[in-house]
């Protein structure tokens, strides 16, 4: 199969709508970063993400709607007070909500959970595509299974070129970072994986388990470098020759190859996966990367990050 690369207009998400609702895998922009999408109802085409991924089938999925009112069709809430507090809040936006999920979510969709995980994303072309097709779409992030998430349509082909139908294609997604999970089942409620969005006055799982939230498998976003590890300034310089480096102090290396990523956590973030992709077509066969400054602003970066070293 030969991917097909759409620029996103408006011809070409009614197209991309279409394919989906014929059973496609298409690949599409969100805020965060490129989302796989496929029939979030339908069993058959789920399966086909979890191929195409090399997706362990234990790994939820995050179904994506266009309104508040849609995600709450996916679930099972006795009181939907805290869903219409945060949804209200956040949405569209990059926060996914987990809770009961409703009979008629399939469990090949939750990892088979009796939890779902919903979100209802910002960016304008996801939520065009989302309206047409007018119902939910499951879209992990668009590449192998453990490899580094997709933030651009070049990321998306260059790990599953040859397994999908399309990628729309608007350019480098906003944030760079996946959504931030959080499950409201729980009383007080807990993020399942820290991401773009800061809710620092809500409890953490640090169970290290999935616990019904994607991105949480020991080895996850990793390039494909045979050596990963991390370290301090004074030991990058005395680092072996060869040697890769991903930084965040402005500084130069001769006769390196190098990544410099701002020194701050939003634009760190931003260019991560890039830059990831970017040193694995060096073809290194190590990567040393600076050590992340202090602060729960920082925590998202960190959890990529010593995944990818896993």
């Amino acid at each position: 199969m030969l991917c097909q690369r759409f620029p996103a207009t408006q011809t070409n998400i009614q197209k991309t709508a279409e394919l989906i609702r014929a059973g496609e895998l298409v690949a599409f922009p969100t805020e965060t970063v490129y989302g796989l999408g496929a029939l979030g109802l339908d069993e058959a085409a789920i399966s086909k993400v979890f191929a195409a991924k090399n997706r362990p089938a234990y790994n939820p999925l995050i179904l994506h709607v266009h309104s508040a009112q849609k995600a709450l069709e996916l679930l099972d809430l006795e009181s939907p007070e805290l869903f219409w507090q945060l949804a209200q809040k956040y949405w569209p936006g990059p926060l996914t909500l987990v809770a009961p999920k409703a009979k008629h979510v399939p469990m090949l969709a939750t990892g088979g959970l009796d939890k779902v995980a919903v979100r209802v994303p910002a960016h304008p072309v996801a939520l065009e595509l989302l309206r047409l097709i007018d119902a939910p779409v499951v879209a992990p992030s668009a590449n192998a299974s453990g490899r580094p998430s997709s933030t651009t349509a070049d990321h998306v082909l260059l790990t599953l070129g040859d397994k999908i139908s399309a990628v729309l294609d608007a350019g480098p997604c906003e944030y760079g970072l996946e959504s931030t999970v959080i499950d409201i089942s729980q009383n007080p409620p807990v993020v399942l994986r820290p991401g773009a969005l800061n809710l620092d006055p809500i409890g953490r799982d640090t169970s290290g388990k999935i616990q019904g939230s994607p991105g949480r498998l020991d080895k996850h976003y990793a390039p494909l470098i045979p050596e990963i590890k991390l370290a301090s300034l004074e030991e990058l310089e005395r680092a072996p020759p060869g040697t890769a480096f991903l930084v965040h102090t402005p500084r130069y290396f001769e006769s390196r190859v190098y990544e410099i990523l701002p020194n701050n956590p939003k634009g760190y973030a931003k260019g991560l996966f890039a830059a990831l992709y970017r040193l694995e077509a060096s073809k290194t066969q190590s990567l040393w990367i600076e050590r992340l400054p202090e602060g729960k602003e920082w925590e998202s970066i960190k959890d990529r990050i010593l995944r990818a070293l896993s």
